[in-house]
């Protein structure tokens, strides 16, 4: 009668699940709410459009919020003005609409009193921003920004995919500090991945057949006689 390693195999269970949790995870990509980042931080939430054309086809619409952290800041740097710019792909994406994501403010100076300004939507860019009144400033903390109202410009065919990055790594993102010097903060671009269904499911049959392969192939050399 064979025998197997107790050790070795739960080993060998855990290699399984552990693996295809990251099958699965990936597959579930983009579904999560705005996750903190380190401090200094700007990003836009989610970090992944993950969308099908099951669901979403040219001329539907998604939303892109952009979040900012200064809750860790070494510096200890108070914010008082700041302002993003989202650059896009124009064969792609255009962008509809641009908001505060507290109304006529964002959450982030939520109970402050603020100066909006006036959206600047081009066909390569989205550009927004907010700055507080005299004095005030807004403590180290976090909160959304604004969000960015995107339009789908053009739909994959057969077993294609479209990706593009949604940027705002770039220097018309920014925080001042209440003396208007620039606080230093990492900016998390967004990506965006528009896909046939039929081939996101072709791409996670592959991947479970490949590691189904290579766990009968390790089971085997966990199996040994007596």
């Amino acid at each position: 009668m064979m025998r197997i390693s107790l050790k070795k195999s739960l080993a060998n269970a855990v290699a399984i699940i552990t693996v295809a949790a990251l099958v699965f995870g990936f597959a579930a990509i983009g579904t999560a709410n705005a996750d903190l980042k380190p401090a200094v931080s700007i990003w836009i939430d989610p970090q992944v459009v993950n969308i099908t054309t099951a669901n979403y086809h040219v001329g539907d619409l998604f939303n892109a919020t952009v979040w900012v952290n200064t809750y860790q800041d070494a510096n200890n740097s108070a914010v008082f003005t700041w302002q993003v710019t989202v650059n896009f792909n124009a064969s792609l994406l255009s962008v509809s609409r641009v908001g505060y994501t507290n109304g006529t403010i964002s959450n982030f100076f939520s109970g402050h009193s603020t100066i909006p300004v006036t959206p600047i939507i081009t066909s390569t860019s989205a550009s927004t921003g907010e700055s507080l009144i005299g004095t005030d400033s807004r403590a180290p903390g976090n909160g959304s920004l604004c969000w960015v109202e995107m339009e789908i410009l053009q739909e994959p065919t057969g077993n294609g995919t479209i990706t593009t990055t949604l940027d705002i790594n770039n220097t018309d993102t920014f925080l001042l500090n209440g003396d208007l010097n620039e606080v230093t903060a990492i900016k998390y671009n967004g990506q965006y991945y528009y896909v046939v269904p039929e081939f996101t499911v072709i791409i996670l049959v592959a991947m479970m057949t490949v590691l189904a392969v290579a766990m009968i192939a390790y089971h085997k050399k966990l199996v040994r006689l007596p």
